[in-house]
């Protein structure tokens, strides 16, 4: 994106003043990023677009400062220098829009549907294998709550860790209450979903969830 192809989008004259200043203060802003040597070229869903990028705790959590006009909402992955950010945060202002993004360090496996597949015979009785097929989510894995007072970082109980994804309003892949997963050489139960950080804007659902897991007693070889 270029200076002049966002200006095209926009007239400095609206319909009256406080769309006419609405859109005037939308070019300065357009061109204090567009036009910034720290602007970064970021990825947000797919798509190539410059941003301010700054870091909130160290590479882990990072700050986006976008356009304005850039619809932006929670759920979302944005992707700056390789690594993957999914959106936890985000302001609802079009002239200074900004995201609060933290970085995907899990691949959590959600399985999406599981058959039964003949692979062989007993005599005449046949012999079956569950095929269990699964989807791979960028996801957010932490032994890490926040104090909603502090907005410090507190631990969780032993065992038990908190997994944050993309909420997905198919509900395909989405994990349930029970789902057995391996990280590394553990295993995994989900104890329980939170969907409050999923929001209705007009029809459509966006958001991600925070996804409890208890750390199983039996080791993964």
């Amino acid at each position: 994106m270029t200076v002049s192809s966002y200006m095209a989008r926009l007239k400095a004259s609206g319909n009256d003043t406080q769309e006419a200043v609405k859109n005037i203060s939308s070019i300065g802003n357009a061109q204090e990023i567009l036009n910034s040597p720290s602007r970064s070229l970021v990825k947000h869903n797919d798509v190539e677009v410059y941003s301010i990028v700054s870091d909130d705790k160290k590479f882990e959590t990072r700050r986006f400062l976008f356009v304005p006009e850039t619809s932006i909402y929670k759920g979302e992955y944005i992707v700056h220098q390789d690594l993957t950010y999914l959106v936890t945060e985000h302001t609802i202002d079009d002239l200074y829009p900004q995201a609060t993004g933290k970085v995907c360090n899990f691949i959590f496996p959600v399985k999406v549907a599981e058959t039964k597949v003949i692979v062989g015979y007993n005599g005449n009785r046949p012999i079956y294998d569950t095929v269990i097929e699964t989807v791979e989510v960028a996801s957010v894995f932490t032994n890490k709550t926040s104090n909603l007072i502090e907005n410090q970082p507190i631990s969780l109980p032993d065992g038990v860790s908190i997994v944050l994804m993309p909420y997905d309003p198919t509900g395909r892949s989405n994990p349930k209450v029970n789902d057995i997963i391996k990280n590394r050489n553990a295993q995994y139960k989900v104890i329980e979903i939170n969907y409050e950080n999923v929001l209705v804007y007009g029809t459509i659902e966006k958001g991600y969830i925070e996804i409890r897991l208890q750390k199983e007693a039996v080791s993964i070889e």
